[in-house]
């Protein structure tokens, strides 16, 4: 049986409250449509990451999380942002 524990609830829920605050100053500042955002930020690393307990990415804070999504899009890679500096190998 796999049980669920209220840790991986918890992180659970703290991820969707991540994306969808980048999702929400994506929309705010760009002139895109929200359902593709959205996508986009699920097909990402920086969600892959985010979603992975054990990169702890989580207790960044929104502004950081953003601006390594923004240099995801723009350099087609990660890991060319600070703040996630060796999690995408």
């Amino acid at each position: 049986m796999n049980t669920v524990t209220r840790e991986q609830r918890r992180h659970t829920r703290r991820v969707y409250k991540k994306v969808s605050d980048i999702v929400g100053h994506i929309v705010r500042t760009d002139d895109r449509d929200e359902m593709v955002i959205v996508g986009e930020v699920y097909r990402s690393d920086l969600y892959r990451l985010l979603a992975d307990e054990s990169t702890k990415l989580w207790w960044l804070s929104t502004p950081a999380l953003l601006e390594a999504y923004r240099t995801e899009r723009e350099t087609g890679d990660i890991g060319n942002s600070p703040y996630v500096d060796g999690l995408a190998e």
